[in-house]
Protein backbone atom coordinates (compact mmCIF):
# COMPACT_ATOMS: atom_id res chain seq x y z
CA UNK A 1 0.00 0.00 0.00
CA UNK A 2 2.57 2.55 0.57
CA UNK A 3 4.49 1.91 -2.60
CA UNK A 4 1.52 2.81 -4.26
CA UNK A 5 1.45 6.26 -2.50
CA UNK A 6 -2.08 4.89 -0.56
CA UNK A 7 -3.91 5.50 -3.62
CA UNK A 8 -7.39 4.24 -3.16
CA UNK A 9 -6.66 2.72 0.40
CA UNK A 10 -10.00 2.85 2.69
CA UNK A 11 -8.87 4.44 6.20
CA UNK A 12 -5.28 5.41 5.06
CA UNK A 13 -5.45 8.14 7.80
CA UNK A 14 -4.76 5.47 10.45
CA UNK A 15 -3.31 2.70 8.68
CA UNK A 16 -0.36 4.94 7.25
CA UNK A 17 0.30 6.79 10.59
CA UNK A 18 0.39 2.64 11.87
CA UNK A 19 3.07 1.96 8.82
CA UNK A 20 4.67 4.51 9.55
CA UNK A 21 5.46 3.72 13.08
CA UNK A 22 5.99 0.31 12.16
CA UNK A 23 8.95 1.53 9.55
CA UNK A 24 10.47 3.43 12.50
CA UNK A 25 10.88 -0.20 14.16
CA UNK A 26 14.94 -1.54 13.83
CA UNK A 27 13.92 -5.02 13.59
CA UNK A 28 11.39 -6.64 11.01
CA UNK A 29 7.29 -6.78 11.77
CA UNK A 30 5.29 -9.96 10.83
CA UNK A 31 1.70 -10.46 11.03
CA UNK A 32 -0.47 -13.61 11.01
CA UNK A 33 -3.68 -14.00 9.55
CA UNK A 34 -6.30 -15.63 13.00
CA UNK A 35 -9.45 -16.94 11.70
CA UNK A 36 -12.53 -14.76 13.16
CA UNK A 37 -14.43 -15.95 16.11
CA UNK A 38 -12.32 -18.86 16.68
CA UNK A 39 -11.88 -18.10 20.21
CA UNK A 40 -7.94 -16.91 19.90
CA UNK A 41 -7.98 -14.48 22.75
CA UNK A 42 -6.07 -11.51 20.75
CA UNK A 43 -9.17 -11.77 18.47
CA UNK A 44 -11.97 -11.72 21.28
CA UNK A 45 -10.35 -8.65 22.45
CA UNK A 46 -9.86 -7.01 19.48
CA UNK A 47 -13.48 -7.31 18.75
CA UNK A 48 -14.04 -6.56 22.45
CA UNK A 49 -12.40 -3.07 22.06
CA UNK A 50 -13.97 -2.81 18.51
CA UNK A 51 -17.37 -2.79 20.28
CA UNK A 52 -16.72 -0.48 23.42
CA UNK A 53 -15.52 2.12 20.43
CA UNK A 54 -18.57 2.02 18.62
CA UNK A 55 -21.13 2.44 21.59
CA UNK A 56 -18.75 5.72 23.14
CA UNK A 57 -20.95 8.96 22.90
CA UNK A 58 -17.43 10.95 21.65
CA UNK A 59 -14.37 10.46 19.31
CA UNK A 60 -11.32 9.27 20.96
CA UNK A 61 -8.79 12.17 20.10
CA UNK A 62 -5.79 9.99 18.84
CA UNK A 63 -2.40 11.30 17.92
CA UNK A 64 -1.85 10.58 14.26
CA UNK A 65 1.19 12.84 13.86
CA UNK A 66 4.02 10.94 12.07
CA UNK A 67 7.86 11.51 12.12
CA UNK A 68 8.35 12.96 8.56
CA UNK A 69 11.78 11.25 8.03
CA UNK A 70 9.99 8.00 7.92
CA UNK A 71 7.36 9.37 5.88
CA UNK A 72 7.59 8.21 2.24
CA UNK A 73 5.72 10.53 -0.23
CA UNK A 74 3.80 9.67 -3.42
CA UNK A 75 4.09 6.21 -5.10
CA UNK A 76 6.99 4.30 -6.48
CA UNK A 77 6.81 4.37 -10.32
CA UNK A 78 7.53 0.10 -10.68
CA UNK A 79 3.88 0.20 -8.55
CA UNK A 80 2.39 2.88 -10.74
CA UNK A 81 -0.35 2.16 -13.49
CA UNK A 82 -2.57 4.32 -15.25
CA UNK A 83 -5.59 3.57 -13.65
CA UNK A 84 -3.69 3.86 -10.46
CA UNK A 85 -2.50 7.47 -11.56
CA UNK A 86 -5.72 8.73 -12.59
CA UNK A 87 -7.15 7.41 -9.10
CA UNK A 88 -4.77 9.52 -7.41
CA UNK A 89 -5.76 12.94 -9.49
CA UNK A 90 -9.32 11.98 -8.74
CA UNK A 91 -8.15 12.01 -5.32
CA UNK A 92 -6.58 15.19 -5.20
CA UNK A 93 -9.85 16.93 -6.50
CA UNK A 94 -12.05 19.15 -4.43
CA UNK A 95 -14.95 16.93 -3.18
CA UNK A 96 -17.51 19.53 -1.25
CA UNK A 97 -20.24 17.19 -0.99
CA UNK A 98 -23.64 18.77 -2.01
CA UNK A 99 -26.82 19.93 0.60
CA UNK A 100 -28.66 17.92 -0.57
CA UNK A 101 -26.88 14.96 -0.60
CA UNK A 102 -25.62 15.65 3.07
CA UNK A 103 -28.90 16.12 4.20
CA UNK A 104 -30.20 12.58 2.62
CA UNK A 105 -26.43 10.83 4.68
CA UNK A 106 -27.71 12.62 7.68
CA UNK A 107 -31.38 10.97 7.40
CA UNK A 108 -29.58 7.42 6.41
CA UNK A 109 -27.11 7.80 9.55
CA UNK A 110 -30.14 8.78 11.83
CA UNK A 111 -32.43 5.78 10.97
CA UNK A 112 -29.15 3.24 11.23
CA UNK A 113 -28.54 5.12 14.93
CA UNK A 114 -32.11 4.14 15.69
CA UNK A 115 -31.31 0.53 14.86
CA UNK A 116 -28.24 0.03 16.18
CA UNK A 117 -27.10 2.50 18.51
CA UNK A 118 -23.96 3.85 16.53
CA UNK A 119 -23.90 6.54 13.45
CA UNK A 120 -21.79 5.25 10.34
CA UNK A 121 -19.83 7.28 8.39
CA UNK A 122 -20.42 8.48 5.09
CA UNK A 123 -17.30 6.70 3.70
CA UNK A 124 -19.54 3.21 5.44
CA UNK A 125 -22.27 4.43 3.99
CA UNK A 126 -21.81 4.94 0.21
CA UNK A 127 -19.85 1.73 -0.02
CA UNK A 128 -22.99 -0.03 1.39
CA UNK A 129 -24.84 1.18 -1.87
CA UNK A 130 -21.96 -0.95 -3.73
CA UNK A 131 -22.73 -3.98 -1.87
CA UNK A 132 -22.56 -6.92 -4.09
CA UNK A 133 -26.10 -7.79 -2.80
CA UNK A 134 -27.33 -4.97 -5.02
CA UNK A 135 -27.85 -5.70 -8.64
CA UNK A 136 -26.18 -2.90 -10.46
CA UNK A 137 -29.31 -1.09 -11.66
CA UNK A 138 -30.22 -1.04 -7.97
CA UNK A 139 -26.86 0.21 -6.92
CA UNK A 140 -27.63 3.20 -9.84
CA UNK A 141 -31.04 3.67 -8.18
CA UNK A 142 -29.44 4.18 -4.37
CA UNK A 143 -26.79 5.92 -5.40
CA UNK A 144 -28.88 8.53 -7.20
CA UNK A 145 -31.78 8.65 -4.30
CA UNK A 146 -29.13 9.38 -2.13
CA UNK A 147 -27.89 11.89 -4.15
CA UNK A 148 -31.56 13.51 -4.54
CA UNK A 149 -30.94 13.76 -8.66
CA UNK A 150 -34.31 12.49 -9.90
CA UNK A 151 -36.10 15.18 -11.02
CA UNK A 152 -39.21 14.79 -9.01
CA UNK A 153 -41.48 17.25 -6.98
CA UNK A 154 -39.40 20.83 -6.73
CA UNK A 155 -37.41 20.13 -9.03
CA UNK A 156 -40.07 21.31 -12.14
CA UNK A 157 -41.36 24.37 -10.41
CA UNK A 158 -39.63 27.20 -12.03
CA UNK A 159 -39.71 25.12 -15.76
CA UNK A 160 -42.31 26.75 -17.73
CA UNK A 161 -44.84 24.31 -18.84
CA UNK A 162 -44.03 21.07 -16.64
CA UNK A 163 -45.56 23.02 -12.85
CA UNK A 164 -47.61 20.14 -13.10
CA UNK A 165 -45.10 17.69 -12.31
CA UNK A 166 -44.47 19.09 -9.14
CA UNK A 167 -47.41 17.47 -7.28
CA UNK A 168 -48.66 13.95 -6.57
CA UNK A 169 -51.52 13.95 -9.09
CA UNK A 170 -53.29 10.99 -6.26
CA UNK A 171 -52.19 12.66 -2.91
CA UNK A 172 -51.71 16.38 -4.37
CA UNK A 173 -48.67 17.03 -2.35
CA UNK A 174 -45.35 18.13 -3.35
CA UNK A 175 -43.67 15.13 -4.55
CA UNK A 176 -40.34 13.50 -3.44
CA UNK A 177 -38.71 10.16 -2.65
CA UNK A 178 -39.65 10.02 0.36
CA UNK A 179 -43.60 10.60 -0.53
CA UNK A 180 -42.60 7.84 -3.37
CA UNK A 181 -41.57 5.35 -1.79
CA UNK A 182 -43.08 5.24 1.74
CA UNK A 183 -45.85 7.73 1.80
CA UNK A 184 -48.04 8.14 -1.29
CA UNK A 185 -51.29 6.78 -1.53
CA UNK A 186 -51.46 5.17 -5.24
CA UNK A 187 -51.29 1.87 -5.93
CA UNK A 188 -48.46 -0.40 -5.10
CA UNK A 189 -46.44 1.50 -2.37
CA UNK A 190 -48.56 0.39 0.50
CA UNK A 191 -48.86 -3.36 -1.42
CA UNK A 192 -45.99 -3.88 -1.58
CA UNK A 193 -44.59 -2.76 1.55
CA UNK A 194 -47.29 -5.34 3.15
CA UNK A 195 -45.75 -8.02 1.06
CA UNK A 196 -42.55 -7.40 1.65
CA UNK A 197 -43.18 -7.60 5.41
CA UNK A 198 -44.61 -10.66 5.08
CA UNK A 199 -42.01 -11.96 3.42
CA UNK A 200 -39.64 -10.78 6.34
CA UNK A 201 -41.63 -11.98 8.95
CA UNK A 202 -41.02 -15.82 7.01
CA UNK A 203 -37.57 -15.39 8.55
CA UNK A 204 -38.32 -13.44 11.80
CA UNK A 205 -40.47 -11.09 13.72
CA UNK A 206 -38.67 -8.36 14.54
CA UNK A 207 -37.37 -5.85 11.74
CA UNK A 208 -36.58 -2.09 10.90
CA UNK A 209 -38.90 0.44 10.59
CA UNK A 210 -39.19 1.25 6.99
CA UNK A 211 -38.48 4.69 5.93
CA UNK A 212 -36.81 6.54 3.21
CA UNK A 213 -33.36 6.59 5.59
CA UNK A 214 -33.92 2.61 5.86
CA UNK A 215 -34.30 1.64 2.31
CA UNK A 216 -30.94 3.72 1.30
CA UNK A 217 -28.75 2.23 3.58
CA UNK A 218 -30.65 -1.33 3.73
CA UNK A 219 -26.98 -2.33 2.49
CA UNK A 220 -25.72 -1.48 6.19
CA UNK A 221 -28.31 -3.44 8.38
CA UNK A 222 -26.60 -6.65 9.84
CA UNK A 223 -28.48 -8.84 11.79
CA UNK A 224 -26.97 -10.72 14.94
CA UNK A 225 -27.94 -14.68 16.74
CA UNK A 226 -27.96 -15.23 20.02
CA UNK A 227 -23.99 -15.80 20.38
CA UNK A 228 -23.66 -12.46 18.66
CA UNK A 229 -22.56 -14.03 15.23
CA UNK A 230 -23.82 -12.23 12.15
CA UNK A 231 -27.34 -13.73 10.76
CA UNK A 232 -25.97 -13.55 7.12
CA UNK A 233 -29.07 -15.50 5.77
CA UNK A 234 -30.96 -12.40 7.46
CA UNK A 235 -28.99 -9.64 7.38
CA UNK A 236 -28.26 -10.39 3.24
CA UNK A 237 -32.75 -11.42 2.41
CA UNK A 238 -33.50 -7.90 4.10
CA UNK A 239 -30.93 -5.65 1.80
CA UNK A 240 -32.35 -7.85 -1.19
CA UNK A 241 -35.94 -7.81 0.02
CA UNK A 242 -35.92 -3.95 0.80
CA UNK A 243 -34.16 -2.65 -2.73
CA UNK A 244 -36.26 -4.57 -5.21
CA UNK A 245 -39.40 -3.56 -3.38
CA UNK A 246 -38.42 0.50 -3.52
CA UNK A 247 -36.99 -0.50 -7.05
CA UNK A 248 -40.29 -1.66 -7.99
CA UNK A 249 -42.13 1.13 -6.35
CA UNK A 250 -40.13 3.91 -8.26
CA UNK A 251 -40.53 2.00 -11.81
CA UNK A 252 -44.56 1.78 -11.18
CA UNK A 253 -44.15 5.34 -10.29
CA UNK A 254 -42.54 5.99 -13.04
CA UNK A 255 -44.87 3.90 -15.47
CA UNK A 256 -47.99 5.75 -14.15
CA UNK A 257 -46.83 9.29 -14.19
CA UNK A 258 -44.63 9.01 -17.51
CA UNK A 259 -45.34 6.63 -19.47
CA UNK A 260 -49.30 6.78 -19.35
CA UNK A 261 -49.09 10.79 -18.45
CA UNK A 262 -52.03 10.98 -20.58
CA UNK A 263 -54.61 8.81 -18.44
CA UNK A 264 -54.65 10.87 -14.86
CA UNK A 265 -56.58 8.73 -13.37
CA UNK A 266 -54.79 5.35 -14.12
CA UNK A 267 -53.51 3.11 -11.38
CA UNK A 268 -52.11 -0.26 -11.36
CA UNK A 269 -54.33 -3.51 -10.39
CA UNK A 270 -53.77 -4.92 -6.73
CA UNK A 271 -53.08 -8.31 -9.18
CA UNK A 272 -50.67 -7.01 -11.21
CA UNK A 273 -48.80 -5.44 -8.40
CA UNK A 274 -48.86 -8.68 -6.44
CA UNK A 275 -48.03 -10.76 -9.59
CA UNK A 276 -44.72 -7.73 -10.17
CA UNK A 277 -43.51 -8.10 -6.67
CA UNK A 278 -43.42 -11.84 -7.10
CA UNK A 279 -42.26 -11.75 -10.61
CA UNK A 280 -39.19 -9.68 -8.93
CA UNK A 281 -38.66 -11.94 -5.81
CA UNK A 282 -38.36 -15.00 -8.30
CA UNK A 283 -36.29 -13.55 -10.43
CA UNK A 284 -33.53 -12.61 -7.64
CA UNK A 285 -33.81 -16.28 -6.54
CA UNK A 286 -32.85 -17.15 -10.22
CA UNK A 287 -29.96 -15.19 -10.27
CA UNK A 288 -29.00 -15.60 -6.86
CA UNK A 289 -29.16 -20.06 -8.45
CA UNK A 290 -27.11 -19.25 -11.33
CA UNK A 291 -24.95 -17.62 -9.48
CA UNK A 292 -23.69 -20.53 -7.64
CA UNK A 293 -21.83 -21.71 -10.84
CA UNK A 294 -18.13 -21.65 -9.70
CA UNK A 295 -17.77 -23.27 -13.55
CA UNK A 296 -19.08 -19.86 -15.14
CA UNK A 297 -18.72 -17.17 -12.25
CA UNK A 298 -15.43 -17.92 -10.91
CA UNK A 299 -14.13 -16.39 -8.62
CA UNK A 300 -17.43 -14.16 -8.46
CA UNK A 301 -19.34 -16.93 -7.68
CA UNK A 302 -21.72 -17.05 -4.70
CA UNK A 303 -21.37 -20.16 -2.02
CA UNK A 304 -24.25 -22.53 -1.94
CA UNK A 305 -24.63 -22.50 1.81
CA UNK A 306 -25.23 -18.50 1.69
CA UNK A 307 -28.01 -18.70 -1.16
CA UNK A 308 -29.45 -21.67 0.88
CA UNK A 309 -29.19 -19.09 4.12
CA UNK A 310 -30.79 -15.93 2.52
CA UNK A 311 -33.96 -18.25 1.06
CA UNK A 312 -34.53 -20.54 4.06
CA UNK A 313 -38.02 -20.56 5.45
CA UNK A 314 -39.21 -18.52 2.35
CA UNK A 315 -39.89 -20.92 -0.09
CA UNK A 316 -43.34 -22.74 -1.14
CA UNK A 317 -43.87 -26.28 -0.24
CA UNK A 318 -39.97 -26.21 1.41
CA UNK A 319 -40.64 -29.15 3.25
CA UNK A 320 -41.02 -31.01 0.11
CA UNK A 321 -37.59 -29.85 -0.93
CA UNK A 322 -34.26 -31.54 -0.67
CA UNK A 323 -31.64 -30.07 1.40
CA UNK A 324 -29.71 -28.36 -1.38
CA UNK A 325 -32.64 -27.66 -3.87
CA UNK A 326 -29.68 -25.18 -5.87
CA UNK A 327 -29.15 -27.81 -8.37
CA UNK A 328 -32.44 -29.89 -8.36
CA UNK A 329 -33.17 -30.17 -12.05
CA UNK A 330 -36.88 -30.95 -11.40
CA UNK A 331 -37.61 -27.97 -9.57
CA UNK A 332 -38.84 -25.01 -11.52
CA UNK A 333 -39.02 -21.42 -10.85
CA UNK A 334 -42.69 -19.69 -10.35
CA UNK A 335 -43.96 -22.67 -9.07
CA UNK A 336 -42.21 -24.72 -6.45
CA UNK A 337 -39.85 -21.59 -5.83
CA UNK A 338 -42.87 -19.28 -5.88
CA UNK A 339 -42.74 -17.02 -2.68
CA UNK A 340 -45.81 -15.59 -1.10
Amino acid sequence: MGDQGWIGVENKDWLRPTAIQLRMCSAPTTFQWVKGHSDDPGNEGADQKAKEGVQKSQVDNIDLSVDPRFDMQGAKLACLTQSLAYAGILEQRDHTVRRKTQKVIEMIQISFKSFSQYTPTSAMIWKSIRSKDFRRNISDFLWKSTHDIYRVGGFWTNIPGYQDRVECSTCQVEESMTHILTECNSAGQQQIWTLAKELLQKKAQTWPEINLGTILGCGLYSFKFDNDKTDLGKSRLFRIVISESAFLIWKLRNERRIARAANIDFQHSSLKIRRLWIQAMNTRLTLDREMTNKRKYGKKALSQNTVLRTWQKTLKGEADLPDNWISSPEVLVGMVFCLV
